[in-house]
């Protein structure tokens, strides 16, 4: 079996149990939070948008392979309970990855939790291009959350936060609509 891999962190919220993990940061850059020990000692980097295109790439890769093994076992390319049972109790021993792209398919391919502390300190740019890539991959992804510090949100300019809008309006047209005509008039009154 191929060795598919790609980067995932060391937190899953309790809420995005159905979420695909994106890494797009290391670690945390503020890293000084009392109630959490998960980075200490640990030094924060970026990701390149290539890295993480790539993680997308390899995840896709993962899902066309589960697809195949679910015509193999009779479940006619779709991803049910007896194949994710399959993969993730089968003796050949399915990488972690592989287990969690099933686990996200079966439960809908729906959202999508992007890694580690503070992802929104990437370029609002290099942002819109992961996640571009991110919905024309998996066109079924309607949520997209993250962990942000306010003061970095604080910092991105309203224009970036209507980017964010019209990036996550786009699996309907009627939101691409309302959302587009927020940034034009937006950008009208300065």
């Amino acid at each position: 079996m191929t060795d598919f891999h790609f980067e995932q962190g060391p937190i899953r919220p309790p809420s995005e149990a159905q979420s695909l993990l994106l890494r797009l940061t290391r670690n945390c850059p503020w890293n000084r939070c009392e109630f959490c020990h998960t980075y200490k000692g640990q030094k924060f980097s970026l990701r390149t948008v290539e890295e993480v295109k790539n993680d997308i790439d390899a995840a896709a890769e993962i899902a066309q392979e589960l697809k195949a093994l679910s015509w193999r076992l009779g479940e006619g390319g779709e991803i049910m309970a007896n194949l994710v049972r399959f993969v993730l109790e089968s003796p050949e021993g399915y990488p972690d990855a592989f287990r969690n792209i099933a686990l996200w398919i079966y439960s809908g391919g729906k959202n999508v939790f992007l890694q580690d502390a503070n992802s929104l300190v990437l370029k609002t740019e290099q942002m819109v291009d992961v996640l571009t890539t991110l919905k024309e991959t998996f066109p079924t992804v309607e949520r997209i959350t993250t962990y942000a510090r306010s003061k970095t949100i604080s910092k991105k300019a309203w224009r970036h936060c209507v980017l964010f809008t019209v990036q996550d309006c786009l699996a309907s047209t009627l939101a691409w609509k309302q959302a587009t005509t927020l940034c034009l008039s937006t950008s009208r009154k300065g």
